[in-house]
């Protein structure tokens, strides 16, 4: 009769136990600067397969033609009759300078969000929308030149032209970065069992646990910007007996995070066994 008892109770206590252990990562901010990142790459291949890129500034006509026409003519041509070299821009100068502005424009962006905390909704409407108008009145300068001269002759100097081997390093710089970090948190890292928290640091993996009785978890948004970009956020343990929390920082899937450390947590293991 006990038997028949235990086995239930056994099958259900182990139903919810599909998840063993939970682990938290706390990423520099430095992984943030993923959108700078794919468009350094996506910017070195358009710029590498948009053709010629020469200086913005030419001449009309080829210049062979032009050294041909004057060695026919020799001393009888004329320069009052040839018509003034006009300055051209050429499309691929153009486009070179579109991709210039928007890598600017992210990156800057980016940096932003690494200056600065935006707790609220509100401080990220805003600042898209000082990004929005500065933008806005840029192409706008651009579009009409005679809206205010002083201000396009000053913006008809700046020309943010790069090469596609600009691009190329920046991303190579970036995955090494990358690559670095991915290294260093391997050694760096906590994991959350249904007795103990474990944190795993140093070189030779070295262990310290905590008991899991009683562990208070929060979950803070400290930026929207960090959310946006990776779903990370703050994560703040609190192991029994512990004077001091546990204060994880930029720790990505953090919403999905704190729901496996509540449903570990909250699943109770028991194992009955039988008298002989």
């Amino acid at each position: 009769m006990s038997d028949d008892t235990a086995k239930p109770e056994s099958s259900e206590s182990a139903s919810p136990a599909d998840i063993q252990s939970v682990y938290l990562v706390s990423y520099p901010k430095v992984t943030l600067l993923w959108p700078t990142f794919l468009l350094a790459l996506i910017s070195g291949v358009c710029t590498l397969f948009a053709g010629d890129l020469a200086p913005a500034v030419g001449m009309d006509g080829p210049p062979a033609a032009q050294e041909t026409s004057s060695d026919v003519e020799g001393e009888e041509t004329v320069d009052d009759e040839t018509p003034a070299a006009k300055p051209v821009q050429r499309k691929g100068n153009r486009f070179a300078e579109f991709l210039g502005v928007l890598f600017l424009g992210v990156f800057g962006l980016n940096l932003v969000v690494l200056a600065f905390d935006f707790p609220r909704t509100a401080s990220l409407t805003l600042l898209f929308l000082i990004f929005g108008v500065l933008m806005g009145a840029l192409l706008l300068f651009r579009t009409n030149p005679d809206l205010l001269p002083a201000i396009t002759d000053i913006l008809q100097f700046v020309k943010p032209i790069a090469n596609a081997d600009f691009y190329f390093l920046f991303f190579g710089i970036l995955c090494l970065i990358f690559i670095c970090v991915f290294l260093s948190v391997q050694f760096d890292y906590w994991e959350v069992r249904p007795n103990e928290l474990l944190h795993h640091h140093g070189f030779l993996s070295n262990l310290k646990r905590y008991p899991t009785r009683n562990l208070r978890v929060e979950k803070e948004i400290t930026d929207v910007f960090e959310y946006a970009l990776l779903g990370s956020g703050r994560l703040i343990l609190y192991p029994e007996d512990e004077r001091r929390a546990i204060v994880l920082d930029n720790v990505p899937a953090i919403g999905r995070k704190e729901q496996q450390i509540t449903k570990l947590l909250g699943a109770m293991q028991v194992q009955i066994r039988t008298a002989p």
